[in-house]
Order: structure tokens, then sequence, then C-alpha cells
């Protein structure tokens, strides 16, 4: 019983973190507040009577400030639910990392993925569209672009 209790203190001086479970519950709540894209880590570390914590999220690419406070604060609800003497959590929000892109791009002849590109988006004759997988070019197509040769409208 003496070593279990040294320990306990040992671990709770080196800020450890020692209720796997009650990590787990806050991990399944944070991950089903909605906006947040993907929780990529979580640390808390206990430091005498109190709690700290820092949370890493994706957030959607163009999430504004208010969205983010707005989110970090509903974090911060999540962890207290199952830590009450919780002093202060940081949230850090990344944009998503995107591993699929599709491009379009504008150019002046059918000759595969070596066309030329065209400087004039609405005047190009054909458009080049790409799917980007986790940074390798997947499939293509080349499309007419059927508003080539359309006259300018005046304003």
């Amino acid at each position: 019983m003496g070593i279990e209790s040294a320990w306990d203190a040992v671990l709770t001086l080196m800020d450890a973190w020692l209720d796997e479970e009650a990590s787990e519950r806050i991990k399944k709540d944070i991950r089903e507040i909605p906006g947040l894209i993907e929780l990529e880590d979580l640390k808390l570390r206990k430091s005498g009577l109190v709690v700290f914590g820092e949370a890493i999220v994706e957030v959607e690419g163009e999430t504004d400030l208010k969205r983010v406070e707005l989110l970090s604060e509903d974090i911060k609800t999540a962890v207290k639910k199952e830590v009450e003497n919780l002093e202060h959590i940081t949230v850090h929000a990344k944009p998503v990392h995107r591993k699929n892109l599709r491009l379009a791009i504008p150019i002046l002849d059918k000759n595969d993925l070596q066309a030329k590109p065209s400087e004039h988006l609405g005047k190009a004759p054909y458009f080049l569209f790409v799917e980007i997988e986790e940074g390798r070019v997947g499939s293509w197509e080349i499309l007419e672009n059927l508003s080539s040769n359309s006259e300018k409208k005046e304003a």
C-alpha cells in the first residue's frame, strides 16, 4: 500500500494523468462536437489538486475565429464533464488537411497531361479536370469549353 501511494505521489509530481477510462470518455465526447473534423491529440496533466489540458483538433478549412472560440468552449465543457477540477485547457485548432483535391485547369489543346495552359479562363477551348489523391495524380479528363467562343456581355 505504501509503494502504491508513493507511486501515485511520484506520478502526480511528474504531472501524469492516471485515469485512462475518463480520458477515453472525454475523447469520445469531443469527437461528437459538431464542426470538429478530428481530435488529433488530447493531453491532460494533474498538477497538485488541479488539472491542465491541451487538445489539438482539426476544423473545416475556412472556419472563422468566432467559430474556433465556440468549439474551444464546447471542448472545455466536454472535459469539465469528466474533470471537475479542470483549471485550464488550451485548444489548438488547425485547418483540416485535405487528402483529395479536384482541379480544373484551362488549357489550349487536348494533349493529355502535357497540354499547354491557357492564360484566359473564359476563352480557353478546353478544361483539364484532375483528381489529386494523397499528393498523386489520379484520374483526369479533358472537356471542351462550350462557351469559349461566346460573345462578351456588356454591362
